[in-house]
This record gives C-alpha cells, structure tokens and sequence, in this order.
C-alpha cells in the first residue's frame, strides 16, 4: 500500500446484518463517531456501516440472491422459534448446505 506515488485502491463498503426482533429500517446507517465519547464537527477518521434487515418476512433482496445467506437466516429463525436450543452446532446448516450445492 506504501509506495513514491499514491495507489488507487477500492472503495470500501460495510455492512451489518439486523436479525433481531425489533422493527429495523432497511434503509439505516451506523456511524462509528455516534459512539465517541467526544463529539466535534470533524473527526479524523469515520466510518459508516449499512444495515441490512436480513429477517425472512422482510423480504431482503440480499436473500434472494445469496442462497449461503439464505439458508442461515432459515436456520436462525428455526433456532429462534425454539428459544435459542437449537444451534448448539452448525451441523443443520452444513447437512443443509450439503444439500443444495
């Protein structure tokens, strides 16, 4: 990355992934400096993360076109519909994944 001249790198992008049981916006933004302690106009370093609710009956473009991300999130509401018991290992999933690929 050090270099005489600057390199051009990617733009970088973040993202969360909200499957909690609370209503989220789709359409949200985290940013770091929310959390600091300080406030001030400008800060030397921010970063801001786009929250993506990933909850099935939320109807998440990402889940119909990544089908790993899918499946998760399949499992995830099993494990939530049993009160948290269910995943004690990943071995649904896996057997799941196995499956599909």
């Amino acid at each position: 990355m050090y270099s005489r001249k600057q390199l051009a790198i990617p733009t970088p992008e973040f993202y969360a992934f909200y499957n909690g049981k609370e209503s989220y916006s789709d359409n949200s933004v985290l940013k770091l400096s929310d959390a600091f302690i300080q406030k001030h106009d400008k800060y030397a370093l921010e970063l801001s993360v786009k929250v993506i609710n990933i909850n099935y009956d939320k109807g998440s473009r990402i889940l119909k076109s990544c089908k790993p991300l899918e499946l998760t999130v399949q499992v995830l509401n099993i494990n939530k519909d049993k009160g948290n018991k269910i995943l004690k290992t990943p071995m649904f999933f896996v057997k799941q994944k196995s499956e599909t690929f």
